[in-house]
């Protein structure tokens, strides 16, 4: 079953605050955000709150993503999937490991499906008022397509598989709803994985009422943050990739 409701699903009053809105609300969501109150909520508070950049912590891991996700995003946007050719140009610049990830892209990307696959947009920072909780969602998307006629978010992941339910993953709501904002008139709605070093593809589908389960999971989130007033520190190995762990009294690091 599609969402076949309003445009705009009820209590999303689009992309920005409706006119009028004076000041900024207190919670501004993102699945990044998330994370981190989920993690630590020092971390949180000392990022979100007081807006402190802490110290930047050298991660290859992350570099490899960045680069991986700048790649796909410049070849969509010349149209089409990456090609052949580029996938050998990276090897030659970048390495095996980030040639085979593109690899993997290609053999996954909706443009070489089958399907009618028109991408929407690539790198896309997205976001939507709520105005049930006063709060701002915002999220980047990988990339979104129009698979034969269903709205799909793909989200590219280039560290492990994680063996889990992506159904009750934040992100996975949060991009459902970011969606269904911002892209009204495609209908229904889906959230894929693609796990690069492995080439697997992880789907999230929506229906009625998946979709409302899942704005009440982000909209419970946004509640539980806006009514939290003590931040302490979840001191043990995530301390050891904390921007905050010189200055953290709590830190494990």
């Amino acid at each position: 079953m599609g969402i076949d409701g309003p445009a705009t699903p009820q209590g999303l009053n689009g992309p920005t605050a409706p006119q009028g809105h004076r000041q900024p609300p207190w919670i501004v969501a993102t699945p990044s955000r998330v994370s981190e109150f989920t993690k630590c909520r020092r971390a949180y508070f000392n990022s979100s709150i007081l807006s402190l950049g802490g110290e930047h912590t050298e991660s290859p891991a992350i570099e490899v993503g960045l680069l991986v996700h700048s790649l796909l995003a410049d070849s969509h946007a010349a149209g089409g999937c990456i090609s052949r050719e580029a996938i050998g140009n990276a090897a030659d610049l970048h390495g095996e490991e980030i040639a085979s990830m593109l690899e993997a892209h290609y053999d996954l990307c909706p443009a070489q499906s089958g399907a009618t696959a028109h991408l929407l947009g690539a790198e896309m920072d997205l976001a939507w008022w709520d105005s049930s909780t006063r709060t701002h969602f915002r999220g980047r998307l990988d990339a979104v397509w129009d698979v034969d006629g269903t709205l799909t978010v793909r989200d590219y992941k280039t560290g492990r598989h994680p063996e889990e339910d992506h159904r009750s993953r934040f992100d996975v709501s949060a991009y459902a709803a970011l969606a269904a904002v911002n892209f009204t008139g495609i209908r229904p709605i889906a959230v894929e994985f693609e796990y690069l070093a492995s080439g697997a593809l992880e789907r999230v589908a929506f229906d009625e009422f998946s979709f409302q389960d899942a704005l009440a999971r982000i909209r419970g989130m946004a509640k539980e943050i806006a009514g939290t007033r003590e931040f302490p520190g979840n001191p043990g190995i995530i301390c050891e990739s904390c921007d905050f762990r010189s200055v953290c009294p709590e830190s494990a690091a």
